[in-house]
């Protein structure tokens, strides 16, 4: 068996053997080989799996967390998720051309072209959602700063999610969006699913839920990502929703306990939130019939 996904199916901050990849191992008692990269949007992730033409695993997970659905509409991860030096940080991403998926490449610039391209990156990157001055409501911090701040509460988009208590990758499941983020996370997803069945594997879509996203569905009773279920559902892909699961083995107790609160690897499972995932996949597993697949 194989997953793919970012750094919650890599499990970071835990130790590798309270990592719920190898939990499941354990519980298969089979290989559960973990091809997860912190930072990776689910477009990364599905190209990880399309280029390793050696994994050789009978059943294959693709996992994707709430907010990978940004980092599917970026080229830099500087602006999905601001950190120092991550400005040099490029990825590749999809875009959608009469309904199919278009490789764009990680964006290359030869070294005298490396400051213009920080400084003006409008001109460089193209197929960034989050380039500043765009739709995402992005700006540059200029002088005057009290204006540029005053800006920001006005336009900038994820300042005003956090303003008003609400996941901002929540506004990236409207199927309306000007990113069209949900279209092609689908489309992507889809593209995992068809070519996972063409090499003979059984395919498994996992949803992973961030802490704020626990706490949105408590407090409104709704998924941020629902529409993205519901879309795969259209398209007879079935996921599982670790949330909802969690919450059935959480009733009434306090979801952030299986969550690590220090800053370093806060909002990924702890040992705790991993051993319950494991236990989940499991389930799933057998409940769906996949433990058969399998080579023991």
């Amino acid at each position: 068996m194989s997953i793919y996904g970012d750094s919650f199916t890599w499990a970071s901050g835990v130790g590798h053997d309270e990592a719920w990849g190898n939990l499941l191992s354990i519980l298969l008692s089979c290989r559960v080989s973990n091809f997860g990269q912190p930072s990776y949007g689910t477009d990364q992730a599905f190209l990880r799996f399309e280029l390793n033409m050696d994994d050789r695993a009978r059943v294959v997970i693709l996992g994707h967390l709430s907010s990978d659905i940004m980092r599917n509409v970026a080229q830099s991860y500087g602006f999905v998720s601001p950190a120092p030096m991550s400005g040099l940080r490029y990825k590749p991403r999809f875009i959608l051309e009469r309904g199919e998926l278009k490789l764009i490449p990680i964006p290359y610039f030869p070294l005298e072209e490396v400051r213009h391209a920080i400084l003006n990156p409008g001109k460089h990157l193209p197929y960034e959602y989050f380039v500043p001055g765009g739709d995402a409501g992005t700006l540059r911090l200029e002088f005057p700063y009290s204006w540029s701040m005053l800006k920001a509460l006005l336009w900038n988009r994820q300042l005003r999610a956090v303003l008003e208590r609400r996941p901002y990758s929540l506004d990236f499941y409207d199927e309306d969006h000007s990113s069209v983020a949900l279209e092609r996370t689908t489309k992507i997803i889809e593209s995992f699913y068809v070519l996972a069945v063409e090499r003979g594997k059984h395919p498994l879509v996992v949803i992973f839920p961030a802490p704020d996203d626990m706490q949105y569905f408590e407090k409104n009773g709704l998924w941020v990502y629902q529409s993205l279920i519901d879309s795969l559902n259209d398209k007879n892909i079935q996921s599982l929703n670790i949330g909802e699961k969690l919450l059935e083995r959480y009733q009434g107790g306090d979801i952030d306990e299986i969550y690590i609160q220090e800053p370093k690897s806060k909002g990924h499972f702890n040992a705790e939130g991993n051993s319950l995932v494991a236990d989940i996949i499991y389930e799933y597993m057998n409940e769906k019939g996949l433990l058969k697949n399998l080579d023991y």
